[in-house]
């Protein structure tokens, strides 16, 4: 062979095939499958974390909030008027100086979140009540956690006092009340409870641990 029929030749087997492209495109795409789905659960795990540390931040200054009442009694919500909402325990930590930032009630996990802060007690109360950003305030001001309402007795709706129980919720993520079993959440299946005894835990059901129909709310 001459030098110029060598260099043709060389030149010919670098080329890619249709066959070079199909392997290439499914190396590619394996490596994707694999990739991708890794990236996914990291991100739901680390908003998991986040959401869980909020949380426990929050469920310290409530305990706070409780250990500083006479009664010892976590943040009450009246039975009407503006601050009849559960939410109303977001401002009432912020305004006793029990929480200095407001984006601890913020989970990242729900991102049709839109709040830009949590009002104060004298903003929410000077709204009149056919406002209609009153109830804007009133939807929103509690940030992503759903909070204790308390409990009926005789006609009267009584606030909780902390007793330290092991498997009485004051804090959920979603609690959805039409579920009795399952839970789906932005966690996916299932949602983080903060316990009146201080503690943080992702459940996956309504029902308290060790039991079969005994509803944790």
């Amino acid at each position: 062979m001459s030098p110029a029929s060598r260099r043709e030749s060389s030149s010919r087997s670098r080329r890619w095939t249709i066959a070079d492209f199909v392997v290439a495109a499914g190396v590619c795409l394996a490596a994707a499958c694999l990739f991708f789905p890794a990236i996914l659960n990291s991100r739901y795990h680390h908003q998991l974390n986040v959401c869980q540390m909020k949380m426990r931040d929050i469920g310290l200054a409530l305990t706070d909030y409780s250990m500083n009442d006479r009664r010892g009694m976590f943040p009450a919500i009246p039975a009407k008027g503006n601050m009849a909402v559960a939410g109303m325990y977001a401002p009432t930590l912020v305004d006793n100086g029990f929480v200095d930032d407001p984006n601890v009630f913020y989970c990242p996990a729900k991102s049709n979140t839109i709040v830009l802060k949590i009002p104060h007690v004298d903003d929410i109360l000077s709204l009149s009540a056919e406002a209609p950003e009153l109830q804007v305030v009133q939807g929103n001001m509690g940030g992503d956690y759903a909070y204790t309402l308390g409990y009926y007795e005789n006609g009267k709706l009584r606030g909780v006092r902390n007793q330290g129980r092991e498997f009485y919720p004051v804090l959920a993520d979603e609690p959805l009340e039409h579920l009795s079993d399952s839970v789906i959440t932005s966690h996916g299946s299932g949602q983080n409870l903060f316990f009146e005894d201080g503690r943080v835990a992702f459940l996956s059901k309504r029902t308290r641990p060790g039991t079969e129909n005994d509803d944790l709310f």
